[in-house]
């Protein structure tokens, strides 16, 4: 017998069935939102608009965007996000300038850059959906003896101890897990100490880190 349930790594499959299933015992699911259970979960979608706001902020007139074959529900959310903003603020997405990559690694983010820069036009920004991706973008940039972000700015979706490493330094969104468990957990103690039934919901939002890839446009002169 358990007091509650913490869940991560939920599939599409176990979502249907926390959806459509009556438990006897308070659930959180983490990074997911739900109608049947509790959450905590970053807004996907807010975070593409999000990205997209920076560019216009930094008067970003064209943008691309790097990600995977098979995006999942929390990237496609956040490219969904990302290209309905762009429009709305009159940034110019071409389709050959989103970028499908196989998986997120070092290797398919050099090859993806190149693809990108294969093109007769590239955009001035390109928003990468992964932390590794990045990486081999930003290595092939410098292959090819182009100024970021002068010639093309970066920014990624996911934090690791070689972006700050880089050169140039990459500029990225993040969230900290560490603090998603804490605030799972403490929501999954006040359901069961107050004897809550009906599913509740913490909305966490993401932290934009800027590096040289992407400067803060608030704090550009």
């Amino acid at each position: 017998m358990y007091n509650g349930a913490l869940v991560v790594g939920t599939s599409e499959k176990d979502i249907d069935y926390l959806n459509n299933k009556q438990l006897d015992l308070p659930v959180v699911v983490m990074n997911v939102p739900g109608e049947g259970f509790s959450s905590v979960y970053v807004d996907e979608y807010q975070v593409g608009r999000e990205c997209a706001k920076l560019f216009q902020k930094a008067a970003i007139s064209t943008a691309g965007i790097i990600t995977q074959i098979y995006k999942g529900r929390g990237p496609g959310m956040r490219q969904l996000g990302f290209l309905q903003a762009c429009k709305e603020y009159e940034i110019r997405v071409e389709e050959n300038w989103k970028i499908d990559t196989q998986e997120r690694t070092f290797d398919c983010g050099r090859t993806a850059m190149k693809q990108l820069l294969s093109q007769q036009e590239i955009p001035q920004a390109v928003f990468i959906m992964s932390d590794k991706i990045a990486i081999g973008a930003v290595y092939t940039l410098n292959e090819e003896n182009l100024s970021v972000p002068e010639d093309l700015s970066i920014i990624c979706y996911g934090d690791n101890e070689l972006l700050n490493i880089m050169k140039p330094t990459i500029s990225c969104i993040r969230f900290s897990v560490n603090d998603m468990i804490e605030d799972a957990i403490s929501l999954l103690i006040a359901m069961f100490e107050n004897n809550i039934k009906e599913p509740m919901a913490k909305i966490k939002t993401a932290d934009f880190v800027f590096r040289e890839s992407f400067p803060n446009p608030e704090k550009c002169d």
